[in-house]
């Protein structure tokens, strides 16, 4: 993106997050002379306006930040790339600020446990999804356990951690009460550094404290949710929850995160207090992160948090219409054809593309050897069936030799059958389908007898003065059909190009 003279902004949902994440972009990408800027609470207002000249004069590359980046125009200024970290951590809004920009931005947005909107979309077909499910080498799973609220089991966990060098997150999600939290730990580890953190805190602080757990002088930081996006401490390598019941389930699994970073074993404690009785989701919630304790189990927390939850609203803020009980491919597709059928649709196509079957070459395929996954060749495959422009086929095309260098032939013929049918449909073919007698064209009559006999008068002149033999075919009453001639060495396509091209301007003259 830098290379290409545009500017990569990164959105993270949190102020700590962005610092850490200035610091490790920095870290690489400077010394390949490609600058890195900030925007957060964390900056101060002459800072701020430094970053908005650099940006104004291009002097910046890489832009991270908080949701101030959706605040202010500025800072939306020559995006090539828009990276959202932490994607489940924004709520509607934003993104509808980011829908704003979204069109000319390609956008990627990140995710350990995607809510169940953006799962439901994924598994729509909706959202394009990529899976990194290698851990890194030496990583190991984090042992995790469900115990009732015990200060014998919490100073063991805390002993062993920080005996063996470790540090400890004690997350205690309530503002009022979480300082006399940390003075009763310091109570009970007079010899260790307590201290804690939350998110209404001055910045100024919540970066000094950051810094000192971060550089391993807090041997227990007692916490909010504040540290569930994506903090990384390879230190730390144990976490307690206390009140586990009352987060969520996507929420627990991202703090249980933020240990095993490094190559120690690490371990997590969901506390629930005592003589109380769990609600039905909450018991399905912490057994689930119980269960879920192989690396990369994201993708099942989601699932299951998306079987928990429901499915989410796909138009808006609530569920629309009948999307619900027939899938969302589904109702678009039939929504789209009443409004193609009412004239409303406004498309030039007399017939819906995804009706018109163009069958003209055997072999038309994407070969395994051209594209290796299988997940891949159908996204390829559906890419050039929802095609509606040539501008599109020809942008597939573009992305295929990029990607993977020069298309085979079975792909070529894949091409130039989808531009035929886009042809097609304009004009009122509804199909081009090779026989063994010939190619059969054929036009649904329906109650427009008037254009369907059109079109045959108009083949059988084209090919006449072609020098093309065709003979009509017997078919049922709703369609008229032709089946055209063809010596094997013809140039098939060329010819049908040609027939449709004119037909489709005297349609237009018309």
């Amino acid at each position: 993106v830098v290379l290409s003279k545009k500017r990569g902004v990164v959105l993270s949902p949190t102020t700590i997050l962005a610092n850490q994440l200035k610091s490790s972009f920095s870290a690489r990408l400077e010394p390949n002379a490609i600058t890195v800027d900030m925007v957060s609470r964390f900056r101060s207002q002459k800072e701020l306006i430094s970053v908005k000249k650099n940006i104004e004069e291009n002097n910046n590359d890489v832009l991270i930040g908080t949701h101030a980046v959706l605040n202010n125009d500025i800072y939306l200024k020559n995006i090539g790339l828009l990276i959202v970290d932490e994607e489940h951590r924004f709520g509607v809004k934003h993104k509808e600020k980011i829908k704003r920009f979204k069109s000319s931005v390609d956008v990627l947005s990140m995710s350990a446990t995607p809510i169940p909107r953006s799962m439901n979309l994924a598994l729509s077909g909706i959202y394009s999804v990529s899976m990194l499910q290698t851990a890194p080498r030496l990583r190991l799973p984090i042992k995790t356990q469900i115990e009732y609220y015990n200060e014998s089991i919490i100073k063991e966990a805390i002993d062993f951690e920080v005996g063996r060098g470790g540090q400890v997150y004690f997350v205690h999600n309530d503002i009022d009460s979480i300082q006399n939290v940390s003075h009763k730990l310091q109570n009970l580890f007079p010899k260790n550094y307590v201290d804690y953190i939350h998110g209404q805190e001055p910045s100024g602080k919540i970066e000094k404290k950051m810094v000192a757990f971060i550089s391993g002088k807090i041997d227990v930081l007692v916490c909010t949710s504040i540290i569930e996006s994506g903090i990384d401490v390879p230190a730390a390598n144990c976490i307690i929850i206390n009140n586990s019941h009352l987060f969520g389930l996507s929420q627990l699994y991202q703090m249980r995160g933020r240990v095993g970073r490094g190559r120690q074993q690490a371990y997590a404690y969901l506390l629930v207090p005592k003589r109380i009785l769990l609600s039905e989701k909450a018991l399905k919630r912490i057994k689930s992160i119980e269960e879920n304790i192989s690396l990369g189990s994201g993708y099942n927390i989601s699932m299951t948090d998306m079987e928990i939850r429901g499915s989410g609203s796909l138009f808006g803020y609530k569920q629309s219409g009948g999307s619900s009980s027939m899938g969302y491919e589904m109702y678009t597709r039939m929504v789209q054809r009443v409004l193609h059928e009412s004239g409303k649709l406004g498309s030039g196509f007399r017939i819906l593309p995804e009706d018109v079957v163009v069958e003209l070459y055997k072999k038309r395929f994407i070969p395994e050897k051209y594209i290796a996954l299988e997940s891949v060749r159908m996204s390829v495959y559906k890419s050039l069936t929802s095609a509606t422009t040539d501008k599109e086929l020809d942008d597939i095309l573009y992305n295929l030799v990029n990607r993977f260098g020069p298309v085979p032939g079975t792909v070529t013929n894949l091409i130039k059958e989808s531009r035929l049918r886009l042809v097609a449909s304009r004009v009122g073919i509804c199909s081009l389908v090779r026989r063994p007698c010939g190619v059969v064209c054929s036009v649904e009559n329906r109650n427009e007898n008037y254009y369907a006999s059109a079109v045959i008068d108009y083949a059988e002149n084209f090919f006449n003065e072609s020098n093309v033999k065709y003979h009509i075919v017997p078919t049922k009453r709703a369609v008229l059909s032709l089946c055209i001639h063809f010596e094997n060495n013809e140039d098939i396509y060329s010819l049908f190009s040609r027939f449709l091209g004119k037909f489709g301007a005297l349609v237009k003259v018309n």
